[in-house]
């Protein structure tokens, strides 16, 4: 299976102006390296060879960066419009380039603490479903205490990362119950209490989604209200794939000068 990356880095940074100086967050320090770096990292140490950048915002530094590590640059010129002009930026350029493409993950750059582990645990995900229904699907990432006593089917082994759950050595697919009427027109028909368990899988979803190839070219059609997540909230339930993984990561938004403080502590 060929899967792709797209890192979000286009935005303006605003609430770490602070920090950034007015520049682009993707390019402070952490840990280990920069944002954008260590993005960059798991995405390739998890098993993602063909990497995006969008860039919007302090374009030029940024574009520099990614060449640099020799990641693929996007320009995303309406980025002051919202987060999903640069998805659909992202995901124009990788699915023009590799008509070979199988599916697309979507990272954004204020998530780069992301295991590799993580991501391979996606991709064998995706991987181990067949082709033609992994095509229509969407599989996200979520912490298994998402669904307290919920079993797990097609168990995974993934290594968590270091320091990260230590005990909880297992990631997992989510069964997700099937929708009425299968994979068309679907999303206005759930049951109360499928529809319920949708929202709540999806509000604890983590970073970064893994979009099939078909599903991902259906994402630029639609029409932007709520994002990516309105876009996910609109599928059929059989169309979403809840992966159950140990990695406090997949949450760990940094978008704050707070967050930043509290993970920049090498």
């Amino acid at each position: 299976m060929r899967a792709g990356g797209i890192i979000l880095a286009a935005g303006f940074s605003s609430r770490m102006a602070t920090r950034t100086g007015g520049g682009s967050k993707a390019l402070l320090p952490l840990p280990g390296g920069t944002f954008l770096e260590l993005a960059a990292a798991a995405l390739r140490a998890g098993g993602v060879e063909d990497i995006w950048v969008v860039t919007g915002h302090d374009r030029e530094a940024v574009e520099n960066k990614t060449l640099e590590l020799g990641l693929l640059p996007v320009e995303n010129p309406n980025f002051a419009s919202g987060m999903f002009s640069s998805v659909c930026a992202g995901l124009r350029a990788a699915l023009n380039a590799m008509d070979a493409m199988d599916a697309l993950l979507i990272l954004p750059v204020d998530a780069p603490l992301v295991s590799p582990a993580s991501i391979k645990a996606l991709l064998d995900a995706a991987a181990m479903t067949a082709p033609e229904e992994r095509t229509r699907k969407v599989f996200l990432p979520v912490l298994p205490n998402i669904l307290p006593g919920a079993p797990a089917s097609g168990v995974l082994p993934a290594a968590p990362a270091p320091g990260v759950f230590p005990d909880a050595p297992l990631s997992g697919v989510l069964p997700a119950a099937p929708a009425p009427g299968g994979l068309q027109g679907a999303e206005n028909s759930l049951p109360p209490c499928h529809a319920a368990r949708q929202r709540a899988l999806l509000k604890g979803a983590g970073h970064p989604p893994l979009l099939g190839a078909a599903l991902a070219r259906a994402a630029l059609d639609w029409n932007g209200q709520n994002g990516l997540q309105g876009y996910f909230a609109s599928l059929p339930e059989n169309q979403l794939e809840f992966i159950a993984i140990s990695d406090s990561g997949i949450m760990s938004d940094i978008d704050t000068p707070e967050d930043y403080s509290r993970f920049n502590h090498a």
